[in-house]
């Protein structure tokens, strides 16, 4: 499965709106709770590339997003969304005084992992829910673990996969 993003961030100019880009997603319908999602995934271009959990009908958090692995040629950054950047309350904090009082709320809801993944190489990877943690695996090794209450949300519906930038594979999706 080949993903590329096609709407990049651009400010407002000559009377149109601002347009704000967004990684290309798709996913399907799999209800989870506690699960295990392994798939390999390649660079060629990307950015980053996610595994996300969402539950539509939540009404919480944005759009419904539950918590997400996302890989970058830099690491690996896994994230509850449901009590952190996704949540309303702090989603709508867009204004810049308020950007501590986000930070603040923020702490401990998401974690990034330094490792270097090589690009236009094919990755192994292993995402796991249990309760409340997640933990990733790449290439057979464990590189990331996070503790957050939001991942214990009791119904996943929706399993997606991200890209954002220029061209990146998903293959052998398993869940």
């Amino acid at each position: 499965m080949k993903g590329t993003q096609m709407r990049w961030d651009a400010p407002a100019a000559d009377g149109k709106p601002a347009v704000v880009g967004h990684q290309a997603v798709v996913g399907n319908d799999v209800p989870t709770k506690d699960s295990v999602i392994a798939f390999k995934f390649k660079f060629a271009g990307a950015t980053a590339m996610s595994a996300e959990f969402d539950y539509r009908k939540f009404t919480g958090s944005h759009y419904g997003h539950i918590c997400m692995v996302r890989f970058t040629p830099k690491g690996v950054i896994l994230t509850d969304q449901k009590e952190g950047s996704m949540r309303n309350d702090i989603y709508e904090m867009k204004d810049p005084s308020k950007k501590e009082e986000r930070a603040k709320l923020l702490v401990g809801r998401s974690v990034t992992y330094p490792v270097v993944i090589e690009s236009d190489k094919w990755h192994d990877a292993v995402v796991e829910t249990v309760g409340d943690t997640m933990r990733a695996a790449l290439d057979g090794q464990p590189v990331g673990f996070l503790k957050s209450p939001g991942i214990a949300h009791e119904t996943k519906s929706r399993v997606e996969f991200g890209c954002a930038g220029k061209d990146g594979f998903f293959d052998d999706i398993k869940i």
